[in-house]
């Protein structure tokens, strides 16, 4: 371990190795300082598509793969396909995992050329075992399960995967499909997430993910909400608010909504004594008041009784 030449800096003493030690800062880690390889999320439309031949569609992206210390940045410009049609078996059924790789052949790359490439590896009992096939510093794209005695990857029966993780630069957030990939990623306190699946914001604290998501929405009280109801908004900054031993509080309305509410959100409002908290609120409510429990900023529900101030808005019918 020791320090890396700069980039950019001195012309010809930086190495490829010491240039991607030096990028790995700009792009999201985990706690072991690792750069989480990943496509750049432009859309969260799928890379691989199915063909009317055994060959596969890929779709423009940008990505970071991990190579030899640090990232090295991708990018397809347009639709491309695999040098080679995939090949459904006469018994049985192929696994591939369809990757993206910058060739190395300068060292410590072993490579036969330098060209980037899109290859797939190959399985004939599972995916895990075609993984284990990937060249190193390989990004993986998508799975391919081909059955036999197909003539085309849109034939029934073959299943393409979008299995690529989403990256993001240092500081933003990590798009994640769903709460096992949330799970595996386990960045340092601070990161932010957002779980594709239920719509739902994420920030790292003392070591677990606890949802942010600001807002709720839908009819968190009363009946559905019937055609031409006239909306009512109640809004304000309370007074010195108590939390009860498990973190609980609540605010009561000025005056009652006569039927249900809709949407509702509450803000701290008074900084001055408690440092940072979120407050999140609880799927409960009623049309007198609106429930919430205060969390401290290592993610655990506020145990103590603070007196703090808020800022709300309810909308109701």
């Amino acid at each position: 371990m020791t320090l890396q030449p700069s980039w950019p800096g001195v012309t010809g003493l930086t190495s490829t190795t010491a240039a991607r030690k030096d990028l790995a800062g700009l792009i999201e880690t985990d706690t072991t300082g690792t750069v989480r390889a990943g496509v750049f999320p432009a859309h969260l439309n799928a890379l691989v598509s199915a063909r009317a031949d055994l060959n596969v569609d890929i779709a423009a992206f940008q990505a970071a793969a991990v190579q030899f210390g640090g990232p090295v940045l991708l990018s397809n410009d347009g639709t491309i396909q695999l040098p080679s049609p995939l090949v459904s078996p006469t018994s049985g059924t192929n696994y591939y995992v369809i990757y993206v790789k910058q060739n190395e052949s300068t060292s410590p790359g072993t490579d036969a050329s330098n060209t980037t490439i899109v290859g797939a590896a190959l399985s004939t009992s599972s995916f895990a075992a075609a993984r284990s096939s990937l060249p190193a510093g390989a990004l993986e794209l998508a799975t391919v399960q081909m059955p036999a005695n197909k003539t085309a990857t849109n034939a029934s029966g073959v299943t393409i995967t979008q299995t690529f993780q989403y990256t993001s630069a240092e500081g933003g957030t990590v798009c994640v499909r769903n709460s096992a990939e949330l799970a595996a990623w386990t960045p340092a306190d601070g990161a932010t997430a957002y779980q594709i699946d239920a719509g739902l914001t994420w920030s790292r604290r003392a070591g677990s993910w606890v949802n942010t998501t600001p807002t709720f929405s839908g009819v968190l009280f009363g009946p559905a909400l019937p055609a031409g109801a006239v909306l009512i908004e109640k809004m304000g900054v309370t007074g010195l608010v108590a939390t009860n031993g498990s973190g609980d509080a609540s605010i009561a309305y000025p005056t009652a909504f006569p039927n249900g509410v809709l949407f509702a959100e509450v803000r701290r409002f008074d900084f001055t004594s408690l440092g940072a908290t979120s407050e999140i609120i609880n799927a409960t409510q009623s049309l007198t008041q609106l429930n919430f429990r205060v969390y401290a900023s290592n993610g655990s529900p506020l145990t103590s009784t603070p007196n703090l101030k808020y800022v709300y808005r309810v909308v109701g019918w």
